[in-house]
């Protein structure tokens, strides 16, 4: 990193301008990333904070500049532009976060994966599934160059419908994303699959976490998941067995 962001990393905006968010937007225009990447979270600060956020989150032109912070040029600002996202709740900040899935920056990938699975909504389901559908052969063999976000992805999927109504469309939906991470040769990404799949399945699935749990146990998958994993995988089934088809 040059001298002169790691200078401006410990700059921090005059208190009174901190609590500006128009001030705080104009700095996303300032030529040194990491004075943008501050910028992204001081607004994110301020959308936060009890006394700040009514008046960071009515700021009419921050959607736009949260939209460009997301598209810029370098990784820093991007990642930390994701903590603005709440200023905008997951109605208005899921599709620009979306586009992040496939950064280039795996860390900044990452980041927003997790924000979509914290708003636990179910406007995540398709982008998240979108994104499992079109990385299923990386996500099913055992490469390491997206393993992070086909761990993390089923995840997400799983938080974001579960709190659908049991045989809703979207949790059906997350299902059909879920199930062929169960067959992945990496054994956590079957393990993730297989605890998101008890978020959103019913009895249906516990059929497929059943059969996943004899491959486990016969060595069908030279990397194994561990005992304790299967005894989960025990317990998964017990609870989706619970949950009639509707």
């Amino acid at each position: 990193m040059k001298l002169s962001w790691l200078i401006a990393l410990t700059i921090t905006l005059p208190h009174s301008l901190a609590n500006d968010p128009v001030q705080v937007l104009h700095q996303l225009s300032h030529s040194s990333p990491a004075v943008r990447a501050k910028a992204a979270q001081t607004y994110g600060n301020g959308c936060r904070d009890r006394k700040l956020r009514r008046n960071f989150r009515r700021e009419r032109s921050a959607q736009a500049k949260f939209e460009q912070a997301l598209r810029d040029r370098e990784a820093m600002v991007r990642k930390a532009s994701i903590h603005m996202a709440l200023c905008f709740g997951p109605e208005k900040s899921l599709g620009p976060l979306s586009s992040l899935f496939n950064d280039s920056d795996s860390a900044t990938a990452l980041a927003a994966m997790t924000q979509v699975a914290h708003y636990e909504h179910p406007l995540g389901v398709a982008p998240l599934k979108i994104w499992m559908e079109s990385r299923l052969d990386s996500c099913q063999s055992n490469d390491g160059t997206f393993r992070e976000r086909c761990v993390f992805s089923a995840y997400a999927l799983g938080q974001a419908a579960q709190h659908e109504a049991p045989g809703s469309l979207i949790k059906r939906e997350a299902v059909k994303g879920l199930t062929p991470f169960l067959v992945s040769a990496h054994p956590k990404t079957r393990e993730v699959a297989a605890v998101a799949l008890s978020f959103v399945g019913d009895q249906r699935e516990a059929d497929l976490i059943s059969k996943l749990l004899t491959q486990e146990q016969s060595g069908e998958y030279p990397d194994k998941n561990t005992d304790e994993v299967l005894e989960h995988f025990k317990a998964l089934i017990a609870k989706l067995k619970m949950v009639p088809v509707k």
